[in-house]
Order: C-alpha cells, then structure tokens, then sequence
C-alpha cells in the first residue's frame, strides 16, 4: 500500500493513481461513514465516468511527457561517459565476453577473448569480426575493443568462414 501510495520519480503519480484516476482513500474516520444510497448514485454515475475518463487521459499525457524527459535525462547521463568507437575492416579487435561459464571460477578468467579481425561494418553500432577459428560474429561496438601494436594474424584453421559456420550449425 505505501508503494502504490507514493509519487513515481517518472512520472510524478502514484502508481495507484495511474491505475484507478484517483487517488488512494486511506482508512479514516470519514472513510467509515455511512454510503450514499443506490439511487443517488445512480443519477452522478455519468458525470462521475466522465471525470475519471479526463482525469486518466491527463494523467497519461502528463506521464508520457515526464517519461520522455526522464528519458533524455538519462540519456544525457550515459552519454557523458560513452565513448564513440569506430573501426575499419582488417582491425584487429578484443572480444569482451562477461558470460562466465558453468564450474568456472569468475577470477581467474579473462573477460576479453582473443585477437579477432574485422570483416564488415554492418551499421553504425554493429560490426561482423571473425575469430582465428574462423568463427563469425555480428557484435555490437560496445563489445569490441581496438588491439594496438602489430599482430601476427595467422588462421590456426584454414577453412574459409562460410564453411566453418555450416559446420557450426
């Protein structure tokens, strides 16, 4: 109940306004009077539905709007912190690979994977590497990372990748 009761960060409404278009009666002495009767009710029905429909929709406007500005908050904050990477086909490229495997003690291993080269630029943020096991990949920029100095890139496999993926399946 203290949940649904408290204005989200977001979208400045409680969640159990968000849901119901009003907020939340808590138990208090007025809460336990007497209801009003069938037919009262009745005749405000209308005009009630009305004003909880307008309510909602200008709540979710309202939500709408504060989750596009929370968005480009956050945006903002990550963005001050990312670093823009690009690479060339025939770079040669650390893997980062944070999966630890079943039975393997995460401190000992080491979360980048061997030298890879890069074979296509696929878009802005997506690269196709290949591994010298001829292995092929489409990563994302961000799993990548640039290996300087001169490498010795010699294929301990020397099956073309395309056969190698068929192999694989």
């Amino acid at each position: 109940m203290a949940y649904r009761n408290t204005s989200h960060g977001t979208t400045k409404h409680t969640p159990y306004y968000m849901f119901h278009g009003r907020e939340m009666t808590l138990p208090t002495l007025q809460a336990l009077r007497a209801k009003l009767s069938t037919d009262v009710r009745d005749s405000k029905h209308g005009l009630r539905l009305e004003n909880l429909k307008s309510r909602l929709c200008t709540a979710y406007k309202m939500a709408r709007v504060q989750g596009r500005r929370s968005h480009a908050t956050n945006k903002r904050y990550y963005d001050k912190r990312a670093k823009h990477r690009e690479f060339e086909v025939g770079d040669t490229v650390y893997l980062h690979n944070p999966a630890v495997k079943k039975g393997v003690s995460a401190k000992f291993r080491r979360p980048c994977v061997g030298q890879c080269r890069v074979t296509e630029r696929k878009s802005r943020l997506y690269y196709a590497i290949v591994d010298r096991r001829c292995k092929q990949l489409v990563v994302h920029v961000n799993r990548v990372k640039k290996a300087y100095g001169s490498v010795d890139w010699e294929r301990t496999d020397q099956r073309q990748p395309s056969q190698t993926n068929r192999l694989n399946r």
